[in-house]
């Protein structure tokens, strides 16, 4: 809404006001209470004691952050003596009019104070009366006696500045009935707050074990601080009519000034619908620009379980036998298990996880992890994590685990007129070779993916049956050695 028709629409509304109508101003609030989620936007609800000294329509509440959406407003007004809440019949969403021609020009039609300067004698002077125009800028005043003054040098002078005027973001809340003492409640929605978790994992060198911790971080990117909040963190996907705010990361100049404080233990998981919220346990406050980190979950070694895994593709073709050797690399895959029996047995809200060896100079053997490791194995994205699942996070290919695949043979099966189209059936011999240059054994699944329906005719090692169009054969490597594995497969019909 432009200041123009912000200004429009609060005059609309307050001009109309029964005789025995006030406006009063609102305090600023005492207390938030802030609902955040990892896309944004957050839900905010502002607290703001009022206690006028007569009944007023209508209330000015000042000081509305900038990030404050104006079309999810929305108030109450709970009286002091209890009973129902009062409903607003109108809110209007104010800008800051501290612009001097926009505070003239809403002026008009009302007495004014305006200092100007006598030239003879160079003492300041007031003109008093009632402001007709403010063209450009520039005033045409009626004094009490009927002599206008036209443009004079000068300044405004607004000792009692009206109670509708706006110097800040406002809120004007007229209501059906008047009220005088009580809570004012405003809620809206902002993109300026969110949240999302880290996670720190040190990874035991037999990969058997991870010493897992989390922080919650709560970032502010508005100029406002948010003071006495009492913060619920919403873990799971809400949809959004709009699609979702902004990402849970926050930039570079705002993690510099990220700050730790003292609370009252880690906020503990609650189900409420189809979502997991954190209460956090006290209130606390959000400065502007800044990014307030927490425990979210002490260190608990976690069992969890290494593999090595080769995705390749079985699939052949005339000439791929020329094509030589291919050098391949397994990759990494860390699986996390949530059980309800285990070390975590709570739900984990998606955050980035950083996978650490142990550094070298602080474990022990008692506490691998014991000191802050720099040695960064992987980042990931951890999804949720309810109770009773499991969370595979990818750690990059093996350095110290490779593989040469070959096809050392190929050929067609089937009518000729197949070889280009229908099921075009083959069959194909592959030889992969493995080398670990590792102190200790390892396993590695190779997975065979094939574009049409396969048979196994021979192979080194047993073969299981991934997926329709997958093959998986657990190889084990004997340390500082290396293992070949074979096979001759059937492709796209029979004979």
């Amino acid at each position: 809404m432009s200041r123009r028709a912000a200004l429009a629409v609060a005059a609309a509304m307050l001009a109309p006001l029964p005789a025995l109508a006030q406006t009063a101003s609102a305090p600023p609030p005492n207390a938030h209470v802030a609902t955040l989620y990892r896309g944004g936007p957050a839900e905010l609800r502002e607290t703001r004691p009022v206690a006028l000294d007569g009944p007023a329509d209508v209330l000015i509440a000042r000081d509305l952050p900038d990030g404050a959406l104006g079309d999810s407003l929305a108030a109450r007004f709970l009286p002091a003596a209890g009973g129902a809440a009062v409903v607003p019949d109108t809110l209007a969403l104010q800008e800051a009019e501290a612009e001097p021609a926009a505070l003239l020009a809403r002026m008009v039609g009302r007495e004014i104070t305006w200092l100007t300067r006598n030239p003879a004698t160079g003492a300041e002077e007031e003109i008093t009366g009632l402001l007709r125009s403010a063209g450009r800028g520039w005033p045409v005043i009626e004094r009490a006696d009927g002599a206008l003054e036209v443009l004079p040098p000068g300044r405004l002078l607004l000792r009692r500045p009206p109670a509708d005027l706006a110097l800040q973001r406002s809120v004007a809340v007229r209501f059906v009935a008047p009220v005088t003492t009580g809570t004012l409640q405003l809620r809206y929605e902002t993109p300026s707050l969110g949240w999302d978790a880290r996670y720190d994992g040190v990874l035991r060198e037999d990969g058997a074990q991870l010493r897992l911790s989390a922080d919650y971080l709560i970032r502010n990117d508005g100029a406002e601080d948010v003071l006495n909040a009492a913060v619920t963190l919403v873990a799971g996907d809400v949809p959004r009519a709009g699609g979702g705010g902004p990402g849970p990361q926050a930039d570079a100049a705002m993690q510099a000034r990220a700050m730790s404080a003292e609370s009252a233990g880690p906020p503990q998981a609650q189900a409420v619908g189809d979502r997991q919220l954190y209460r956090l346990a006290a209130p606390i406050d959000l400065p502007g620009r800044s990014t307030v980190r927490r425990v979210l979950m002490g260190e608990t070694a976690v069992p969890v379980t290494r593999r090595y895994v080769l995705e390749g593709r079985g699939e052949a073709w005339p000439g791929r036998v020329e094509s030589g050797e291919e050098l391949l690399r397994p990759h990494v895959r860390l699986t996390l298990a949530n059980a309800a029996d285990g070390p975590l047995a709570r739900p984990l809200p998606a955050g980035t996880i950083t996978v650490r060896a142990p550094d070298a100079s602080t474990a022990s053997a008692d506490r691998p992890g014991a000191g802050l490791s720099t040695r960064l194995l992987a980042e990931a994205r951890l999804p949720d994590l309810p109770v009773g699942a499991a969370a595979t996070l990818d750690l990059g290919a093996a350095f110290d685990v490779t593989a040469r695949r070959t096809m050392t043979a190929f050929e067609w099966r089937g009518p000729d007129e197949q070889r280009r189209n229908g099921p075009r059936p083959y069959e194909a011999e592959h030889e992969i070779i493995l080398k670990n240059a590792k102190d200790a054994a390892v396993t590695v699944d190779v997975v065979e993916r094939f574009n049409a329906p396969w048979t196994i005719l021979q192979t080194s090692h047993p073969a299981q049956t991934a997926d329709a169009g997958a093959a998986r054969f657990a190889v084990e490597i004997p340390a500082r050695a290396e293992t070949a594995l074979t096979y001759r497969v059937r492709v796209g019909g029979e004979d």
